[in-house]
């Protein structure tokens, strides 16, 4: 709102003094008029203002001596109006605007009559027709009155069409009769842009005949001759015989008018039920189409199944969509489409398949508004897909928990997702609960409560195993990490390990998981041997083997827990770190050592550096330099080694180097969590520190900067009133971020901070004092009076906050009980005789107010 303002303010001011000035010295220098306009034009123009270098035309329009002058300024008035109706699609208003001001000026100036500014108003029109018919198709089919409005608007802009296209081709006959008469040498070559807009009108021309045969049931053979043979023109081609006998190289399907054309023969051949269309709609799936129009071609075949009823067709498009990469970037259309079809389906089942496939597709593309929208408004409709909605929205609150850390997510997907599997839905196979299972397993990891997750991936691992084999066998492996990460390791648990292990090898011979127990099986039958001894095993492990990589990178973590036995003496430590360099210096470079390995191997040697007494700061950079040489300097390729070189910034008192570093772990989403709260407790205090140093006029900006860094850090550490009761760190993040937020303005978000800390801490005297001062300066007397009256009893009499305490209570209180205030004040005054002057002075005027009440 404040930079809108801003924005709005700087161009009046900028219109005031530049404008006027401007203006002025054009009627005092009538033959420079022309220049200073275009200088001035220009320069808003290059400012980007371009709405005040269009108020500076319309104004010099009527002021220009001559009629070339304003035919120059009405023709630059007409691009930007033009411009405008092609960037307003989605908006009406704006359109209209531009297409009366257009209109204007076609009316004043004859020349402006040309065919490329009335194609713009034409394009506009057919865009929002066509969205029209689209919402018709796929939700109000059987409206009488909505057909018949349609067809009068295609018949109307089919007759639009008709005349600027005959325009068109009157005025390249008319350019290329003058290159004629004037003996031009170049006849062959034709008018680019007449060309073009000719192009663009045969494309409109072609899509408003395949509706109008949609519309117009009497004409419909007509119409869509007549849009066949518009695509085949664009296109190049006789016949759709000859196109499909064509190999997709011999198009140019890179070229968007040729891939739309194709996408136009494939609707009319879908409403002519001819043998063409699945052909043309392969042809369109050709990798050099324009993705654009490749992402589209799903939702133009399911309109050609939607029109035809054809609802096994539609499902089948969904459900293939549906199973496509999930990287791709779907149009929703599609989903929302075949939600709004199911009003037109008759076959419960198939409204189901719809509804179900329709959800599912809504929900991958994060598009849940919507889907939530759709279960509220059709309740009758959703019965058989509780069970799916709630599912995907747990695997949705699951992904923003991993995108940015924050236990809130995990907390709604474990919600979200034990109402899935309690849900008893009769419909719901046990490989999706199976499923739900794992996805719940996964949430109770990341809260940290691994006993439950354990038992959730054993369920799972059952569940998954003859439909989803390599899950099944994830599921066993995380259960095993989870039983390892688990606090309360027993003797039982080390048996569940092993057993766990041997059960993956028999259950999924020749994977990887395979591999990967093999190894950890290795490594415990070893761990009571010599590291020298469990070293040479893992260094005969071959590079083909899965588990190879993480044989390496066990070989350096073994070095490193070495490092930190308190009993080696200098000697042995100072040989076992050389042996440990040599190692990993070999590892940087062989070519058969994945980047990741040699990336936290390097950072385990710096990390062994920083660790000596002194630290090693010298040594660790060159190993920093090695590694760059050996994986690169791009930063993400490895959080571990920007974070050991985060350290080194920091134990060289390089703060700028440090905060580089420290931005960019805060800032990259796969950084280990670790790392990320160590870099915002840093950039926490640094720009805490700056606060303190920094000049009036910048200090809003850094204290901006600084609430959004505790924020983050909040966000990490945990805000939920059991975290901030256990854990003074989130706390005190907690309660900065709370007056950064009162600081900068923010007083409703500051006052629901210290509710929390006080629901964590009830009797904390810091946090009711903040809460009673934050609800009196926002007006919300009422509510602070308890806060005051709690703080004054619990308060020693004399102090400061005591003192603060009393005068606020008396000063509520008075505004609609003078007596009892007063009565107040003489207790206060009484059990504090020598009340400081400040103090004194201060109710000494409370009192004068109070009296005269």
């Amino acid at each position: 709102m404040f930079r809108e303002f801003a924005y709005r303010a700087f161009k009046f001011l900028l219109l005031v003094t530049t404008i006027i000035p401007v203006a002025h010295r054009l009627n005092a220098q009538t033959d420079s008029r022309n220049l200073e306009v275009n200088k001035l034009q220009n320069y808003l123009t290059r400012l980007g203002l371009d709405d005040l270098s269009i108020v500076v035309l319309r104004q010099q329009l009527d002021k220009q001596p001559g009629k070339s002058a304003q035919l120059n300024i009405a023709t630059k008035l007409a691009n930007y109006y033009t411009k405008q109706i092609q960037q307003n699609k989605n908006n009406i208003d704006g359109q209209l605007e531009a297409r009366q001001q257009l209109s204007k000026l076609q009316q004043r100036f004859a020349e402006l009559k040309h065919p490329k500014f009335a194609v713009a108003v034409l394009s506009a029109d057919f865009s929002h027709a066509q969205s029209q018919f689209f919402s018709w198709v796929t939700s109000q089919q059987t409206n009488k009155t909505v057909h018949d409005q349609l067809a009068k608007k295609f018949a109307a802009l089919n007759r639009q069409w008709t005349v600027i296209m005959t325009a068109a081709k009157t005025e390249l006959d008319r350019q290329n009769a003058v290159k004629a008469a004037a003996k031009t040498p170049e006849l062959h070559e034709i008018d680019d842009e007449l060309v073009a807009i000719i192009s663009q009108l045969e494309f409109i021309g072609g899509w408003q005949k395949y509706y109008l045969s949609i519309l117009t049931t009497d004409q419909r053979d007509r119409y869509l001759a007549e849009s066949r043979n518009n695509f085949l023109s664009l296109i190049g081609v006789e016949s759709l015989d000859e196109l499909t006998k064509l190999k997709p190289e011999e198009l140019e399907l890179e070229i968007s008018w040729v891939s739309r054309s194709v996408l136009g023969l494939a609707m009319v051949s879908s409403a002519e039920s001819n043998r063409f269309t699945s052909k043309l709609f392969e042809f369109l799936s050709d990798a050099r189409v324009p993705s654009a129009i490749r992402s589209d071609v799903d939702w133009w075949e399911f309109q050609s199944a939607a029109l035809a009823r054809q609802w096994k067709k539609s499902t089948e498009i969904l459900r293939r969509k549906l199973q496509a990469d999930s990287q791709s970037r779907d149009n929703p259309r599609l989903w929302l489409s075949g939600l709004q079809c199911v009003k037109l389906a008759d076959d419960p089942a198939e409204v189901s398949e719809l509804v179900r496939y329709g959800l599912q597709g809504l929900a991958r593309e994060n598009q849940f508004q919507t889907t939530q929208k759709f279960c509220d408004e059709n309740p009758s409709l959703i019965d058989d897909t509780k069970f799916v909605f709630q599912w995907l929205s747990a695997q949705r609150e699951y992904e923003q928990g991993e995108k940015n850390t924050r236990q809130i997510h995990f907390a709604n997907c474990k919600k979200l997702i034990e109402k899935a599997i309690k849900s008893n839905e009769p419909t719901v196979r046990k490989i999706d609960l199976a499923r739900c299972r794992y996805l719940l397993g996964w949430t109770e990891f990341r809260l940290g409560n691994y006993e439950r997750s354990t038992k959730l991936f054993r369920q799972a691992s059952l569940g998954l195993r003859s439909r989803d084999p390599d899950s099944a066998a994830k599921a066993l492996w995380i259960r095993i990490v989870a039983i390892r990460n688990s606090s309360k390791r027993t003797e039982s648990d080390s048996r569940k390990i092993v057993s766990a292990l041997n059960e993956i090898r028999r259950l999924f011979p020749g994977t990887t998981y395979d591999e990967k127990a093999a190894f950890e099986l290795s490594k415990l039958r070893t761990a009571s041997g010599s590291i020298r001894d469990t070293i040479q095993k893992l260094q005969k492990i071959p590079p083909d083997n899965s588990a190879f990589a993480q044989a390496q990178l066990e070989i350096s973590r073994l070095y490193f827990e070495s490092l930190k036995d308190p009993k080696l003496s200098e000697d042995q430590r100072s040989n076992l770190l050389s042996e440990f360099c040599t190692t990993v210096d070999q590892m940087l470079k062989k070519n058969i050592v994945d980047q990741t390995t040699k990336s936290k191997s390097a950072a385990l040697v710096i990390e062994s550096l920083l660790a000596e007494q002194p630290p090693n700061i010298a040594e660790a950079n060159k190993w920093i330099q090695r590694a760059d040489d050996a994986i690169g300097k791009s930063y993400s390729k490895s959080a571990d080694l920007a974070f050991q070189k985060f350290r080194i910034a920091k134990m060289s008192n390089k703060t700028s180097q440090a905060v580089q570093h420290a931005q960019w772990l805060a800032s990259t989403d796969n950084t280990n969590r670790s790392y990320k709260i160590a870099a915002l407790i840093f950039l926490a205090k640094h720009h805490d520190q700056l606060l303190a140093q920094t000049s009036f006029d910048s200090y809003q900006a850094v204290a901006l900067k600084t609430e959004k860094i505790y924020e983050a850090l909040s966000g990490l550490l945990g805000n939920d009133s059991q975290t901030l009761k256990t854990k003074p760190n989130a706390r005190t993040a907690f309660a900065r971020l709370a007056d950064l937020r009162s600081q900068n303005g923010k007083t409703d978000q500051a006052i629901q901070n210290y509710e929390k800390l006080r629901q964590a801490l009830p009797n904390y005297q810091r946090y009711i004092l903040r809460l009673a001062q934050l609800k009196t300066d926002s007006g919300q007397t009422d509510n602070a009076l308890e806060l005051w009256r709690k703080l004054a009893s619990g308060t020693k009499p004399g102090s400061e906050s005591w003192y603060e305490s009393k005068f606020n209570v008396i000063k509520i209180v008075g505004k609609n009980d003078p007596p009892a205030a007063r009565s107040i004040l003489n207790q206060t005054q009484r059990l504090s005789p020598n009340m400081p002057d400040a103090w004194k002075a201060k109710f000494d005027k409370l009192a004068t107010t109070l009296k005269n009440r």
